[in-house]
Formats: C-alpha cells, sequence, structure tokens
C-alpha cells in the first residue's frame, strides 16, 4: 500500500476497481460504471429499435485494463452496504 492506503499504480485496474461490474463469468469480461452509458445514436435505427437500452452501452473491459479514474474498494450502494 502506499502512504495514501492505495495499491501501487501497477495494481489499479479494472480487476480491483469499485467501477467495474462483472458481466461474464466465463471470460472475466467486465462493465465499467464509471461514468454513463455511451449512447449509440449513429449505429442505432431509432425507428427499429424504440427500446433505449437498446441504444447506449457501458464499455467492456478485462480485469487488466484500466483508464486512470480508479476507485478504491467496492461501492457500498451497488452492494447493498451504504445508505
Amino acid at each position: 500500500m502506499s502512504d495514501h492506503g492505495f495499491p501501487p499504480l501497477a495494481q489499479q485496474n479494472c480487476l480491483n476497481c469499485r467501477y467495474s461490474r462483472l458481466l461474464d463469468l466465463d471470460d472475466d469480461v467486465r462493465l465499467c460504471k464509471r461514468h454513463a452509458p455511451t449512447v449509440l445514436d449513429s449505429l442505432v435505427d431509432l425507428h427499429a429499435s424504440p427500446d433505449p437500452q437498446a441504444q447506449a452501452i457501458w464499455p467492456t473491459v478485462v480485469p487488466e485494463d484500466w483508464c486512470g479514474e480508479w476507485g478504491p474498494g467496492e461501492d457500498p450502494f451497488v452492494l447493498g452496504g451504504g445508505a
């Protein structure tokens, strides 16, 4: 651990980031939920697919990925441990 309580930069990756959520147990593919989903307005025909969930996606990541916005620990609001 560093002086700030965070692991070294080399260990700050998607595997242990609070914004990363497991998507596929077989492939260890994860979703990054640091920011809002990306809207696919240029790729989706809105008339053919009126479902809003089909028009935006969360970025997919693997455990070794990193972005520079790593957050320590697990998000208590997602896991039910927060207020």
